[in-house]
């Protein structure tokens, strides 16, 4: 055999070991393409569980409590804008949760068609770190004014810039008979915060039962940090 042919032989051995190297090295990445695409089309839409119109306090307008699901036990969505008519709002939600959105003073007599989600930012997250948020000693009064105050308990290992707090109270057929909704600020680890919301009249009806939900966005990072030694 020549040198020349030798040359040749080698050379196509050199490419042929070289290509199937590159294809060893292809795989993994057609497979996690693929199991990308997969996991895509197996997530679920978000679900309107409930659509609650309340009068508010006033009687002039309506507030709204719209109970929203996500049955997606590996996906939160970080940010998800809504739409209620003339009025935008965003909220977030954790895997497997079931949240309401309150909307305080809206137009009357509006419809669950009317509400419609928009963009959905979704995270790959088992986070359940909102669950260490929790409202404690509920109180209500209700003279010429009606008043609900608690106490949030942050239970987590983070402090937190804003934490939300949605109120909801219940006549003793559990329907909506008046909503609230409030932010707290830079909520510590394991610290206790009061806070207290107001309706500027007496409730029409007799309240039966107090729902808080305390929660934060613990998919943005820039809502929640370490605290400092």
């Amino acid at each position: 055999m020549s040198r020349t042919t030798k040359q040749i032989f080698y050379g196509l051995i050199f490419i042929a070991i070289l290509t199937g190297f590159i294809i060893i090295c292809a795989i993994p990445q057609i497979e996690d393409d693929v199991s990308d695409v997969s996991t895509e089309s197996q997530r679920q839409n978000l679900q309107i569980l409930s659509f609650n119109e309340v009068p508010s306090s006033t009687g002039l307008r309506s507030d709204y409590a719209i109970r929203i699901y996500n049955p997606n036990n590996s996906f939160g969505a970080s940010a998800i804008k809504y739409s209620m008519d003339s009025q935008k709002g965003k909220t977030y939600i954790l895997p497997l949760e079931k949240k309401y959105i309150i909307i305080i003073n809206e137009k009357k007599s509006l419809k669950e068609e009317n509400f419609s989600i928009g963009e959905v930012v979704w995270v790959k997250t088992s986070s359940n770190e909102s669950e260490n948020l929790v409202a404690q000693n509920k109180q209500y009064s209700g003279d010429e004014k009606s008043a609900v105050s608690a106490t949030v308990f942050n239970e987590s290992d983070y402090d937190f810039l804003k934490v939300d707090i949605g109120v909801i109270l219940y006549n003793a057929d559990e329907d909506p008979i008046a909503v609230s909704y409030s932010q707290l600020d830079n909520v510590l680890s394991r610290e206790k915060r009061f806070f207290e919301t107001i309706w500027p009249q007496r409730l029409n009806d007799n309240v039966s039962n107090i729902y808080i939900q305390v929660s934060s966005n613990v998919m943005d990072e820039e809502n929640k940090k370490v605290p400092s030694a």
